[in-house]
């Protein structure tokens, strides 16, 4: 139990750590594009702000569940608020950022010269864009090494925001040497490309944080039971969507002549339930020596 709860506050730590940078990204890229006017910078915040919304449901979605039983069905209240506060933000920033666009598209077959970008401004775009592709990668490995399905989408989410940031960086430098339909056209590219990835994350995570029962007890039971080694199961929680993604917890009892291969053990069953019930995060507590694996 306790290796399970020291593991739930460092992965906390590592979103929270990276929910605060993707935030600090968001809000240099916004400030450097409103300075400069350069509209395709502004347009890649908006990917970032998806993403920080992803970390914002990973970290509502990987809520122990017996903090989740505070309705029956259904979303909660904070999800669902978060969804449309989203949603509206997207909406208004990327329907007002489309129509600017759109008004400039006459400039596409026009090559002017334009104010060049002060050569300090390159370089801060050039490391905010450095960091956004180590922030992806990185945080993609760790999910790997974890084997965590329902964060591999949000791990997505930072790798396709950091491949933003190169195309708009590239905008911005063609931009400063003179080509200024860059930039509504990279801006409309961008826009378009943050609806889709946000129609994803909601379709994807959403269904993570459903608040009903999502397999019966009884049913995860008799899988538990099908391995080899397994006495006995209790705490048995579910939630989301058979399918889609769930989240299972439950306490198992080994068998003292199988304490070798406790781990192989585990494997099975993980590899079991999600060949039944498909992709999404499991908890197996071992009460045997108080020794817990995730």
């Amino acid at each position: 139990m306790d290796g399970v709860q020291t593991y739930r506050r460092i992965s906390y730590g590592l979103v929270l750590v990276a929910l605060w940078l993707v935030l600090l990204l968001l809000g240099i890229k916004v400030w450097i594009g409103w300075a400069t006017q350069v509209l395709c910078l502004v347009a890649a915040a908006l990917q970032t702000l998806v993403v920080s919304f992803s970390l914002v449901l990973g970290l509502v979605m990987g809520v122990p569940f017996q903090r989740a039983k505070r309705g029956n069905w259904g979303h909660g209240r904070l999800e669902a608020m978060l969804t449309l506060l989203m949603v509206g933000v997207m909406g208004f920033a990327g329907g007002t950022l489309l129509a600017i666009a759109l008004s400039q598209v006459e400039r596409l077959t026009q090559v002017s010269v334009a104010n060049p970008i002060a050569m300090p401004i390159l370089y801060l775009l050039a490391t905010i864009t450095s960091a956004s592709v180590a922030i992806g990668y990185f945080s993609y490995y760790w999910v790997s090494q974890q084997s965590l399905p329902g964060w591999q989408l949000i791990a997505q989410q930072m790798i396709w925001e950091a491949w933003c940031m190169v195309l708009a960086l590239a905008g911005v430098v063609g931009i400063g040497l003179g080509y200024a339909w860059l930039d509504p056209l990279l801006a409309s590219l961008l826009i378009v490309l943050a609806v889709i990835n946000l129609w994803r994350v909601i379709a994807t995570l959403l269904p993570g944080l459903l608040r009903q029962v999502a397999i019966a007890p009884e049913a995860l039971a008799t899988a538990a039971h099908q391995i080899e080694g397994i006495l006995h199961c209790y705490n048995i929680c579910s939630r989301g969507v058979v399918g889609r993604w769930i989240y299972i917890e439950m306490t198992l009892m080994l068998h003292p002549d199988y304490s070798a291969v406790e781990k192989a053990i585990l494997k099975r069953l993980e590899h079991h339930l999600h060949h039944v019930y498909g992709p999404g995060q499991l908890v197996l507590q071992v009460d045997r020596d108080r020794r817990s694996t995730r």
